[in-house]
């Protein structure tokens, strides 16, 4: 199947894109589609909203695909509370074989980069703005972070009933899945 013009409004923003897709025979179903989205806005989980640009790409010849890429942040808020149980359902497309969704596989793997600019953070642990550029990389269920974020000046964190103002900070992610920074703060 030949994808020659994807084009869609999405998220008060554009969708464009071509690629191609076989199915050549069970577990050998290569995909290759690019997509270019421009000022998307997102929710993509409970109280994160984010607006960007970029580049994506799906490709791979059977489970897991590779979702790749890079993006541009170019606005966004978080307002969601920073707890320990990151865990979130992935639920299944009625598209996927039945005895697939049984087994326990992943449908996708990441590999994308996102820069931001300026981000607000608003919750009980940090009151300010953010940027910097971080890389998804793993299964989707649970990726990597790896990168540098940077925390900006006047930003205040709050730890243990105390009330700290930030001259310059930085995030370290090291890349492992449980998402534990390296904080340097002046």
């Amino acid at each position: 199947f030949e994808l020659k013009n994807i084009s869609a409004d999405f998220g008060q923003g554009e969708i464009t894109g071509k690629g191609h897709f076989e199915i050549q025979r069970w577990q050998n179903c290569p995909i290759d589609i690019g997509l270019r989205y421009q000022n998307i806005t997102i929710d993509p989980i409970q109280d994160v909203r984010l607006k960007g640009s970029g580049d994506l790409a799906l490709t791979g010849n059977w489970f897991p695909y590779l979702v790749s890429g890079n993006g541009i942040i170019s606005e966004g808020i978080v307002t969601k509370e920073f707890e320990s149980d990151n865990t979130q359902k992935i639920s299944y497309s009625p598209f996927i074989p039945i005895d697939l969704q049984r087994k326990q596989f992943e449908l996708l793997h990441l590999n994308v980069e996102a820069i931001a600019s300026p981000i607000l953070i608003k919750n009980d642990l940090l009151d300010g703005h953010v940027s910097g550029s971080v890389l998804l990389t793993g299964p989707v269920q649970q990726p990597s972070i790896s990168g540098n974020i940077q925390i900006h000046q006047n930003s205040r964190i709050f730890f243990r009933n105390q009330e700290f103002r930030v001259d310059q900070g930085l995030l370290i992610l090291d890349g492992s899945s449980d998402f534990n920074p390296a904080i340097i703060m002046n």
